[in-house]
């Protein structure tokens, strides 16, 4: 998974060791049951990682109206590059990081496709039951721009800064 290879890359490796494949099902199963692991890790690093930093904030006396404030530094990307035309991608991740700990405070994705989902409407099909990860409908350009406004928006609910 980390490395975006699939069931196919996964049992060429294994065939080259004589060591038996797994079904794509089978693979799948692995796969959600490990993405949900990875879910639960990453929220409770990212709830430490806030409360480091909240932490700071009040040993510093930092606070914006009774609430600890934090400086923190903020970075995203897109699929594919644009190099100053065609600003068009598929999808986009952002993070905010604090800056005096530097460790993740707010990841998230926008993604305008789903391949579950075009390839079902290609053969003119319903889509099968999925986990869909289209989620943006928006500009390209918007998208960045987004994750970081959701993760400010949801900071002090979520964290308390």
């Amino acid at each position: 998974m980390a490395t975006g290879g699939g069931s196919r890359h996964l049992n060429e490796s294994l065939a080259t060791m004589s060591v038996p494949g797994l079904t794509q099902k089978y693979f799948t199963a692995i796969e959600d049951e490990i993405g949900l692991w990875w879910s639960k890790i990453l929220e409770a690093d990212l709830l430490a990682a806030a409360e480091e930093e909240k932490k700071l904030a009040i040993e510093r006396g930092d606070f914006h109206e009774g609430v600890p404030a934090i400086t923190v530094v903020c970075d995203g990307g897109w699929s594919k590059r644009s190099h100053k035309h065609s600003y068009n991608a598929l999808g986009g991740v952002a993070i905010i990081v604090g800056k005096e700990t530097k460790k993740l405070l707010h990841i998230g994705v926008r993604n305008k496709i789903c391949h579950i989902c075009t390839l079902a409407e290609t053969h003119k099909e319903e889509a099968k039951p999925h986990v869909c990860y289209k989620n943006w409908n928006e500009s390209s350009q918007a998208m960045e721009a987004d994750i970081i406004v959701e993760g400010f928006c949801n900071a002090e609910e979520k964290y308390g800064l």
